[in-house]
């Protein structure tokens, strides 16, 4: 087995590039097919190996176990650490049978291990040296028993924690486009909203690398609450939080940059449908309403731009316990896009996603209640909404869906959806 997307995360693909590094490594996997008994022995002798090759060897060895796959990871975490506390708080899945959670802490105080984990590495350096490069953008920092967590979306997260700390005291991301404007901003958004984003603290370049650092912040992660949502009363207090706080993030933006662009939109969604037609295959069926809807707009037809989140869903907001205090992150897209109600189709989408009702009537509900005062505020007519959506849809099932294939078959139904109702209108 290669691993490459955990060598990746963890950071052993680049120290493989050093010839001179003498850095070890070891993987683990738990099968899934072996039967109870077995794979229980199996952590059995993974626990006990880890603890001798200690003793053994004086110096310390970085564990990290990886959940729930060592295929398709979503966390790597330092085993009894405050990281894994706060995996077992916040990030792995909790069964509505309470017994069965019961069963498992059960299992995990005695063994060590969680019997959701699906394996794990055993390093001689910690991964991908989050500590040196917190060192080297924090300043004064005792780094001394930090550990680690890394939540593995399409840019991991590295969270970092202090010895007592229930919340990660740090968030560090590889930047793929760093630049100064971009990190100024991003303070500029800090003060206006500090109970809503991440402080930022800056970017440190390491190994042909550059990573951003944040401090931390506290909330649950999408997952823990996903379960809930199926709650109709718990939905819509979400819905009217995650809103407002979208309306805040955007009036921050606003503020700053003084809203003096515009967008023209026909020219957008013709741009919108060539990006499209670059990654897709455009059917005639779409063709013809595309052209119909140009048609329709005039040239002149303009809204006031400004930057977009690019990635507003609930995926990327943290949940405070009353529901109020939600905290934004993820701004890797930030800036890519300026039209308005991008972000708003993005939150609306991400409710639907997680709802149990389908269909253009249910969504058309959605919609309507995310983007319904931006239309008045914007004076927006049909042919100018249906026409942002469409560039929503492209602009998602372009280029940044080459890598999300799951996300752009989803967006596809989407956009059928969307043209069934407007051929039976």
């Amino acid at each position: 087995m290669e691993y490459k997307q955990l060598k990746k995360i963890l950071g052993i693909d680049l120290l493989e590039t050093k010839p001179d590094n003498q850095k070890q490594y070891h993987f683990f996997e738990f099968q899934g097919e072996n039967s109870a008994i077995k794979s229980l022995i199996q952590k059995i002798w993974i626990t006990l190996s880890i603890k001798l090759s200690r003793y053994i060897r004086k110096n310390k060895l970085y564990v990290y176990f990886v959940y729930p796959s060592m295929h398709k990871p979503v966390a790597i975490f330092e085993n009894n650490t405050p990281a894994s506390d706060y995996f077992f708080n916040n990030i792995v899945y909790k069964s509505n049978h309470k017994l069965l959670n019961h069963l498992k802490q059960m299992y995990m105080r005695i063994l060590g291990i969680h019997p959701d984990i699906g394996g794990g590495v055993i390093l001689e350096s910690e991964i991908h040296q989050v500590t040196s490069i917190l060192k080297q953008g924090v300043g004064h920092l005792d780094t001394e028993n930090l550990s680690c967590l890394c939540v593995c979306t399409s840019n991991p997260v590295y969270l970092v924690f202090k010895p007592d700390s229930l919340n990660p005291d740090f968030a560090v991301h590889i930047e793929k486009n760093p630049n100064d404007d971009k990190l100024s901003f991003r303070k500029q958004i800090y003060r206006s909203l500090p109970d809503n984003t991440a402080a930022p603290i800056g970017y440190v370049e390491r190994n042909a690398e550059c990573f951003f650092i944040e401090e931390g912040v506290p909330g649950k992660p999408w997952f823990r609450i996903a379960n809930r949502l199926k709650d109709n009363n718990f939905k819509k207090e979400l819905a009217s939080s995650s809103k407002d706080v979208l309306l805040k993030f955007q009036h921050a933006i606003s503020e700053i940059e003084g809203r003096t662009e515009v967008i023209y939109i026909k020219q957008e969604l013709i741009s919108a449908y060539s990006e499209y037609n670059e990654y897709n295959i455009s059917s005639s069926q779409l063709t013809v309403i595309i052209d119909d809807l140009i048609s329709k707009l005039d040239f002149d037809s303009k809204v006031i731009a400004y930057s977009q989140h690019g990635d507003f869903c609930i995926n990327n907001l943290l949940i405070g316990s009353d529901l109020k205090n939600i905290v934004i992150i993820d701004f890797e897209d930030f800036g890519k896009i300026d039209v308005p109600l991008f972000d708003e189709f993005s939150l609306a989408l991400s409710f639907y996603m997680f709802s149990e009702n389908e269909g253009w009537e249910y969504l058309s509900k959605i919609l309507k209640y995310f983007i319904e005062d931006r239309i008045v505020e914007f004076q927006l007519d049909e042919n100018e909404v249906d026409a942002l959506f469409f560039i929503h849809l492209f602009r998602k099932m372009g280029k940044w869906s080459q890598n999300r294939q799951d996300f752009k078959i989803w967006l596809e139904e989407i956009l059928q959806l969307f043209l069934l109702n407007i051929n039976s209108s």
